[in-house]
């Protein structure tokens, strides 16, 4: 008996064979095949997709950066009188309020009827009173510091103890009052009637000895553009062009560099001393006063000053009054000196011995508390790791220095009665 013929499909076999068809050719794709291109709506979400990301993180740590650096809408700088003819004075009798970065809360600013951040009014010398003037800009001021924690509080309560006479500081130290203003402006300290003017210099201060200093800058409230225009002209005037094309990129780059999560980050990278020390001598011209040999700009600024100091001596010489002056390191010149070691080609001695030679050839007197800061481990803690001021522990050491200097007989008038506390 013959067995029947089937027509249809063999046992186990599918009609369509497993090794074509649709689902064949996705796995041989899969398996080494030409891979699928991205279709043109991936090319616009995953460039979207990445972007969003940098944005949240971006976005996300300055959130927390303002958390930690909270900072006031309110500065200072709105208590100042900005016209060039009138600059390095705040508006009598008023009062401002600015938390910077990294200060722990608020510090008021409260002027004068002079525009003095004075503590008391200004007026005649009591009797029996030393009365000491002191000049200079944003350190004698006590930028960011309560004015109660300033030294220009602590130094003549240590002076009067010290010397067993009364003695009083009558601070017209301010913002921007940089020396070629202070040689404008210096009647107005020796109308005081001062027994000697203390002249608080810093680095910075010779830094703003250049040619275009007396340039007349619009005003703020003018459009970006003209200030943006005149600040160009001004800037490759007196400069090559290499110079000028740096220093405008640097300003373009400002609002990035003032960001919070910049402060944020270079504030914990300046807690470390080598870090720090590592970043201030690639500084660039800025940190020029740290060289053992100053650049041609350098030496340049240094004999501006030399005329700024020459002019200062003399109105002081003709109204009696000794003129003092004394540099306060910056935070670089403090943590080099912390140190004991530089490398070759620099010497954080180098800018005080050079106004000391200025200072003395007038006829002044020139404090020098470098020596007290080279004594005093990781002394660019007392500053603060950015902004580069001292803080209130700076200047607490600051006045503890500058009583040292006062009462060791370079004044006679301040020689020690008794014998400092033991430090």
């Amino acid at each position: 008996m013959n067995a029947p013929r089937s027509n249809g499909p063999t046992s186990g076999i599918s009609s369509h064979d497993s090794r074509t068809g649709p689902a064949a050719e996705a796995r041989a794709d899969g398996a080494g095949g030409q891979e699928r291109k991205l279709s043109h709506r991936d090319w616009i979400l995953l460039p979207f997709v990445g972007l969003l990301t940098v944005v949240f993180v971006a976005g996300s740590t300055e959130f927390i950066a303002r958390r930690m650096f909270s900072q006031s809408g309110t500065l200072m700088r709105d208590c100042l009188l900005s016209h060039p003819a009138i600059s390095g004075r705040a508006i009598p009798n008023s009062v401002c309020w600015d938390k910077p970065a990294e200060s722990p809360s608020a510090v008021e600013y409260r002027f004068n009827v002079c525009g003095h951040r004075a503590g008391v009014e200004c007026g005649p010398k009591p009797d029996g009173v030393y009365r000491i003037v002191m000049i200079g800009s944003s350190v004698a001021m006590g930028d960011r510091v309560r004015w109660d924690k300033t030294f220009a509080v602590s130094l003549p309560e240590v002076l009067s103890r010290q010397t067993g006479r009364k003695v009083e500081l009558y601070n017209e130290g301010v913002m921007i009052r940089y020396p070629h203003v202070v040689a404008q402006q210096v009647q107005e300290a020796l109308a005081a009637k001062p027994d000697m003017l203390l002249w608080v210099l810093t680095p910075f201060d010779i830094e703003t000895e250049t040619p275009d200093r007396y340039i007349e800058i619009p005003a703020e409230n003018t459009s970006t553009l003209t200030r943006a225009w005149s600040r160009a002209k001004i800037t490759f005037s007196n400069q090559s062009f290499s110079e000028s094309m740096s220093y405008l990129w640097q300003r373009a780059l400002e609002p990035l560099n003032k960001s919070t999560t910049t402060t944020m980050l270079q504030h914990f990278l300046y807690e470390s001393e080598s870090q720090y020390v590592k970043s201030c001598l690639l500084g660039g011209d800025p940190m020029g006063y740290l060289l053992a040999r100053p650049s041609d700009k350098w030496e340049g600024r240094l004999r501006m000053f030399d005329s700024d100091d020459a002019e200062i001596a003399r109105q002081a010489r003709a109204a009696g009054v000794p003129l003092v002056s004394v540099l306060v390191p910056m935070r670089p010149q403090a943590a080099i000196l912390s140190t004991g070691s530089w490398p070759a080609g620099y010497d954080p001695y180098k800018l005080g011995n050079e106004l000391r030679a200025i200072t003395t050839s007038h006829g002044g007197i020139y404090l020098d508390i470098f020596p007290g800061f080279r004594e005093i481990p990781n002394s660019e803690q007392f500053y603060f790791p950015v902004d580069g001021h001292p803080n209130a522990d700076g200047h607490a050491i600051i006045s503890r220095l500058l009583a040292k200097e006062l009462t060791n007989g370079s004044i006679p008038a301040l020689k020690t009665a008794t014998p400092p506390p033991a430090e």
